[in-house]
């Protein structure tokens, strides 16, 4: 069904053509590996900036203050979670139990009827 690029659709295709090909893919293949090898090899120059104690100070504030308005979304969310589970069982209560009822005044309606057919 899927068929590879460098595959041919032809019983009999030039080999020649193939391995260049083939050989061309590799070597661009290698040459983007090394070049990525190359960026993640450079140590990151950390500036003495960012590591300041106010600066750290700031971005433990932020990261506290991130946290409350999370905890708060979750705390909202999960009220309104359980109140939907609640909402579904009765709504699931109010469907079932009305036919659970009808089939049992249904069954006695029938035992009256099937009494009432024999007397005759």
């Amino acid at each position: 069904m899927f068929r590879h690029k460098n595959t041919s659709t032809t019983k009999y295709s030039n080999t020649k053509t193939q391995d260049k090909s083939d050989l061309e893919n590799s070597n661009k293949k290698e040459q983007a590996t090394i070049k990525d090898e190359e960026i993640k090899e450079e140590p990151k120059k950390v500036k003495e900036e960012e590591t300041s104690e106010d600066n750290i100070k700031e971005l433990l504030e932020k990261n506290l203050k991130w946290s409350q308005i999370i905890y708060e979304q979750n705390r909202r969310l999960n009220h309104k979670l359980i109140w939907a589970t609640v909402a579904g069982w009765l709504r699931l209560l109010l469907i079932v139990a009305p036919l659970i009822l009808a089939f049992f005044y249904f069954l006695r309606l029938l035992n009256r009827l099937g009494n009432r057919i024999i007397v005759y």
